[in-house]
């Protein structure tokens, strides 16, 4: 019995002294893509183990957005053209954002930004 309670006690101080070392630290990873017409932007936010960043960390957000450049937003706002879809494709570790641009009903760009964590 006291053998058990002694390898548990050991187990405790041993666990602490891991939890102890673990010093957090925070970090945004952005992607921003540009084409002829439209960008595309991608932002993930990670807090990481300095002393394992690749094995101990968390995802806090992911986000982006997508859009014209304002010469052809302008130029959207005149005539409706050239106009843009914005998709959100949300992974475990990062997100990966597409700008679409289409005049009338043709697809002539698709812009690409990701961002993800380890850098991917």
């Amino acid at each position: 019995m006291r053998k058990l309670v002694a390898m548990l006690f050991g187990l405790l101080i041993l666990a602490t002294g891991f939890v102890a070392a673990t010093i957090w630290q925070t970090t945004v990873v952005k992607d921003y893509s540009e084409g002829v017409y439209g960008i595309a932007v991608a932002e993930v936010g990670v807090k990481y183990d300095i002393n394992n960043p690749y094995t101990n960390y968390e995802i806090t957000y992911k986000t982006g957005y997508g859009g014209l450049k304002d010469e052809y937003h302008r130029q959207m706002l005149l005539t409706g053209n050239p106009y843009i879809t914005v998709s959100k494709d949300y992974q475990s570790n990062g997100i990966i954002v597409k700008t679409y641009v289409y005049f009338d009903l043709v697809r002539v760009e698709t812009v690409v930004a990701s961002a993800g964590w380890p850098y991917t």
